[in-house]
């Protein structure tokens, strides 16, 4: 999966000691990092300002600020903890102490490497994105409910969902995704599928630019996506992506 940044981004990336700087570029092959992808950033820490080339698998982007008992996630250990102290800097490095789940240990940690625990193993959770390395698959899961079953704080793509009963892959199955946000008990949104920044809900009827009533009541295709229940019979059965596509924006009728 490709990492999510831009132009303007501030990011932090180790030489030595982690580094902070803005980016201005990216992003690009380059030989100075063996023809890997990388950014132009410019530092934040040097005076007058440097511009370095820095290859995209050693950049992070910042924003991350964690708080004493803030859950976190450490990358290079694979496994959980409690911040008990932190920030602090040791030889330019920003730092944390962090006690780890399970162990008797409180170990000093680089900040570069903690990510947020968004949810725990067994939480409901709703899924943001999926794989980019996958999209036509990834795209049966994004914004469907499920069960939160593994975390791999290393991987490209952190959170395994489970949705139903199905394979690995299968739309009532389970999928490795990239985002996922936890789902309240009490969360009051109703079955749908989200396309496109969109959530269209299951049972409602929606109204299309020529006047046609289409209804979507979770009947899935083979590709996952819903299909559209609708009052023309040469259009029944057209997939929700098709219906936007060629016949949107629709309109929601009922409440």
């Amino acid at each position: 999966m490709t990492k999510t940044l831009k132009v303007g981004d501030d990011v932090i990336w180790r030489n030595g000691t982690d580094l902070r700087g803005t980016i201005q570029y990216g992003p690009f092959l380059s030989a100075a990092v063996d023809g890997e992808d990388a950014y132009l950033v410019r530092g934040q820490d040097s005076e007058p300002p440097t511009s370095y080339v820095v290859s995209a698998s050693s950049i992070e982007k910042c924003g991350l600020q964690f708080a004493v008992n803030d859950r976190v996630i450490d990358a290079d250990w694979w496994g959980t903890g409690r911040i008990v102290y932190g920030p602090y800097s040791t030889s330019g490095v920003s730092m944390y102490l962090v006690s780890r789940d399970g162990e008797d240990l409180i170990q000093p940690t680089r900040a570069s490497q903690l990510h947020a625990v968004v949810a725990s193993i067994g939480d409901r959770v709703r899924v943001v994105k999926g794989d980019d390395a996958v999209p036509r698959i990834s795209a049966m899961f994004e914004g469907k409910i499920g069960e939160l079953v593994e975390v791999d704080p290393a991987g490209p793509v952190q959170y395994l969902v489970q949705i139903g009963s199905g394979a690995h892959g299968a739309p009532d199955g389970r999928w490795w995704c990239a985002e996922v946000e936890r789902v309240e008990a009490d969360d009051s949104r109703p079955a749908g599928f989200e396309y496109y920044g969109v959530f269209y809900e299951y049972g409602v009827s929606y109204l299309d630019k020529d006047g046609n009533i289409w209804t979507f009541d979770g009947t899935m295709n083979r590709e996952g996506i819903p299909v559209a229940v609708s009052e023309n019979p040469l259009m029944h059965g057209c997939s929700l992506v098709r219906v936007v596509r060629n016949y949107g924006p629709l309109d929601r009728l009922n409440t």
